[in-house]
């Protein structure tokens, strides 16, 4: 794909090639590289392939999405500079465009194993969502909620009502002491509180059955569906892990030396989201493939700032450690 090992339309003659190649984590950009990026940044507004809201002049800043960019300078086996472009992630909702280096793997092809899994996941996606909003289901929860709340009330009002009563019992007892009742008199009164204390106390046992009765037959019927769910989550839990699995071997890059090595044998940990989708990568990768020898490189950030960190139109910076 010699058409992407791109020309300087800038003269460089008189700019020297750097003796090491750049340092990705932390560089000061060559003169070769900011000749580079100029030239793609001319192109990123000329250009009329496709469009991007990047929130720059009179674009929606509101929805819009900043981009990374990146140069890569190399040379190829005649000893004849050109240089490579490349961006990050997805550009206008596609990932291949005219003059950019490809991704290493296109996960957008509809044809594709990922936009396939991607489909079936979706297809999990609806069939929980469906559950989960059909009127049955959320009728049960509606009823099982009101249940619960009006068992609490009740065991609550039983409880507040025990508690009178045993003070009641209380100051009868007192009131009995000063009544100078006969030991027989005060032993019956005493027998009559406590049966009472035990009656209340009976009382609240039964009221808590029978919520209790309430409360599992509710219960079980919210459980079919609830389990249903449950299964559909597991199942599409497993499914994307398969997938992602499946994604990290077929994100193989290469090295100098030819060398292949998957995203998944790469990381001892699970690749960060997007792994493999940043600038370097591809473009080093592609550089490789097509026995380029890498010279220099840079990369720049285009548009309105993320929220997340700090990026400014048209600055520099390092790559992304992770």
């Amino acid at each position: 794909m010699e058409h992407l090992f791109l020309p300087f339309k800038t003269d460089i003659k008189e700019i020297s090639i750097p003796e090491k190649f750049t340092y990705p984590f932390n560089y000061i950009p060559h003169t070769l590289s900011e000749v580079a990026a100029k030239e793609l940044q001319e192109y990123i507004k000329t250009q009329t392939e496709w469009f991007h809201n990047f929130g720059i002049d009179k674009q929606d800043s509101k929805n819009a999405v900043g981009k990374m960019f990146g140069v890569l300078i190399c040379k190829n086996s005649k000893g004849r500079l050109g240089q490579l472009w490349a961006f990050s992630g997805k550009l206008a909702e596609g990932n291949q465009w005219s003059n950019f280096v490809p991704t290493v793997f296109d996960m957008l092809t509809q044809e594709g194993f990922y936009k396939k899994g991607e489909a079936i996941l979706n297809n999990y996606n609806r069939k929980i969502a469906r559950i989960e909003k059909s009127k049955e289901f959320v009728k049960l929860l509606g009823e099982l909620k009101q249940e619960e709340l009006a068992s609490k009330k009740t065991i609550s009002n039983q409880k507040e009502r025990i508690k009178v009563l045993k003070k009641e019992r209380s100051q009868k007892r007192e009131e009995a002491l000063l009544l100078n009742l006969s030991e027989e008199q005060m032993q019956t009164l005493l027998r009559e509180l406590n049966e009472e204390s035990k009656k209340e106390n009976i009382i609240l046992k039964k009221i808590k059955k029978h919520n209790e009765t309430s409360l599992d037959f509710l219960k079980q019927k919210v459980a079919i569906f609830s389990n249903e769910i449950k299964i559909l989550k597991e199942t599409r839990k497993k499914k994307s892990a398969q997938l992602q699995e499946q994604l990290f071997k077929e994100y193989a890059f290469l090295n100098i030396k030819q060398e292949t090595k998957s995203l998944g044998a790469i990381f001892d940990v699970i690749p960060p989201a997007g792994a493999g989708e940043c600038c370097a990568p591809k473009l080093l990768h592609y550089a490789f493939k097509n026995r380029l020898k890498p010279v220099a490189m840079a990369e720049f950030w285009w548009g309105k700032s993320p929220n997340s960190e700090i990026r400014k139109h048209q600055n520099f910076y390092p790559s992304c450690r992770s």
